[in-house]
């Protein structure tokens, strides 16, 4: 094999390390070596992520396959560490033994599960809303369908930042067995360790499962948005930005023409100035079609600046990213864009925030981060945020051009794109 790839190498007391290898076994095991500083004496083993030994026949296969392989080495001194039992059991507890790296020569007993066990505790603990959702989880004697949304992806998230991205599966079960015992009504009386909602070890339909391959697919696809969008839309894929220069420069010169109601108006005069054009003609946009109000219920309706801050939020240029996860807001569920810069007119750097992943594009300006912020609803099959829904219409009818006859539009969606018809055509979208 010619080409190199990368290859995800793990030790469950030595970390993970990331290794390059054009597929020649020897030269892998001597890099792994050098990369943990282990002694030329010791006898190193081999296995894929599902247990399956790897061995110098396999390895150049394995290693040309796509995507980043995950290999786990273990030490013959490692072998006679007693393996996890799993198995659920109220009564008993089976313990295992983490030897100490190095010649330290410790070792530390553990119930089965104690470590996430106490670290899943922690974080419900330190977080109101998701301590209550299992509090009121544990009152019903259930787990309904949303909250165990919520409670999968931020349990998933915690596990992803212990383990990776693509942790083992003996891993996975393990963090079953401890979100089990801190939440016993998620166990599933029809099977012997009670885990099957989730981890299914036959189907592998489970909950954690099911998460970390929607987090796969995410992170797979996150640099190929415009591609993937232009096999399901080819048609529409260059119209916004061949087309969102010129309109969001006449947009922003020409709105107060037909529109002076004092949003709109505060917006241009006070607000416009500070961003850059295209995301200032977007959020001109936002003004001249706010969100609707969702029902009957007072207070449905989001404010506009509310509105604008679930599609696009801004941080000065080095800002750290694990911070931004890190006080991420509730109630930016849908896709949302991330900008950086020294200031809102001199953006750098762009994101995009999926299922609370931060996800690198490929964007140089805010033209095209607009652009893959839209494609990433159809990529990732996300729909629009309600309070968002009249602006991403407009876009994906009269700027995009999809689904033109069957999109069906508000009054207040019509009458601007009426309003804009002088505006569309000079930008060739009409």
């Amino acid at each position: 094999m010619s080409s190199t790839k990368l290859v995800r190498v793990s030790n469950n007391i030595r970390g993970k390390k990331l290794i390059s290898s054009d597929g020649n076994f020897e030269e892998f095991l001597s890099s792994v070596r050098s990369k943990f500083e282990l002694d030329e004496a010791e006898n190193i083993t081999f296995v894929e992520e599902y247990g399956a030994e790897v061995d110098s026949d396999v390895f150049p296969i394995l290693v040309s396959l796509d995507g980043i392989q995950n290999i786990i080495f273990k030490l013959e001194e490692e072998s006679s560490v007693l393996e996890i039992d799993l198995s659920y059991n109220n009564t008993s507890q089976s313990s295992y033994f983490l030897p100490a790296a190095g010649n330290i020569g410790l070792s530390q007993s553990f119930g089965i599960g104690d470590n996430f066990k106490q670290i899943l505790q922690t974080t419900v603990q330190q977080n109101n809303v998701i301590h209550g959702i299992v509090e009121d989880c544990k009152s019903k004697g259930f787990v309904d369908d949303k909250s165990s949304t919520i409670l999968i992806n931020e349990f998933v998230s915690k596990l992803i930042e212990i383990k990776g991205d693509s942790p083992a599966t003996s891993v996975q079960k393990q963090f079953a067995a401890a979100i089990v015992e801190i939440l016993p009504c998620w166990r599933y009386s029809g099977s012997k360790d009670g885990l099957d909602i989730l981890f299914d070890e036959v189907s592998r339909s489970g909950l954690i499962q099911t998460r970390l391959r929607r987090i796969h697919q995410i992170l797979h696809t996150s640099q190929k948005i415009s591609f993937e969008f232009s096999l399901m839309k080819e048609e529409s894929q260059h119209n916004f930005t061949n087309s969102w220069p010129v309109f969001s420069s006449k947009l922003l010169i020409k709105a107060k023409e037909f529109n002076s109601s004092p949003a709109v108006t505060k917006y241009l005069a006070e607000e416009s100035d500070q961003w850059d054009q295209s995301l200032a003609a977007l959020f001109l946009l936002l003004h001249l079609i706010p969100p609707a109000a969702q029902g009957k219920a007072k207070g449905s309706r989001s404010k506009t600046t509310c509105a604008q801050m679930l599609m696009v939020s801004y941080y000065k240029s080095g800002t750290p990213l694990n911070s931004i996860l890190d006080t991420w807001s509730d109630e930016k569920r849908q896709p949302n864009l991330i900008c950086l810069g020294e200031d809102k007119k001199n953006l750098v750097s762009f994101s995009l925030v999926v299922d609370k992943i931060l996800l690198p594009i490929d964007a140089t300006n805010s033209t095209e981060a607009i652009d893959r912020l839209f494609k990433s609803h159809y990529v990732f099959s996300a729909e629009y945020d309600k309070n968002l829904q009249g602006v991403w219409k407009f876009l994906q009818v009269f700027i995009y051009k999809i689904d033109v006859d069957k999109t069906d539009l508000s009054r207040k969606i019509k009458q601007v794109s009426s309003q804009l018809h002088g505006i569309l055509a000079e930008s060739r979208l009409e």
